[in-house]
């Protein structure tokens, strides 16, 4: 089984008055490796992190300001992917 460090930038994506008014949080994918066990994609995912730590985001992820700089990672099974999937609808 092969695992995947993914490291994915965060955003907030505003939907609009027209459509209600949501918010919704999106992951969007900078950096992936493949590792054959999963504590070396953690000890990998720890570093790539590191790196990207290293320069902190002039305003938060929940200020109107915000332009990117906030970064997540996971260990998984699959390489990195935009999410969430597919047009997003306010119901």
């Amino acid at each position: 089984m092969a695992y995947y460090a993914n490291v994915y930038e965060v955003n907030r994506v505003y939907g609009g008055d027209e459509e209600g008014g949501w918010w919704v949080t999106t992951y969007t994918p900078r950096e992936s490796r493949k590792f054959n066990t999963k504590l070396r994609a953690r000890i990998a995912l720890e570093k790539m992190l590191q790196e990207r730590l290293k320069v902190k985001p002039e305003y938060g992820l929940y200020s109107v300001n915000y332009n990117g700089g906030v970064f997540s990672g996971s260990v998984e099974d699959k390489e990195a992917e935009f999410s969430p999937k597919g047009p997003i609808h306010y119901e």
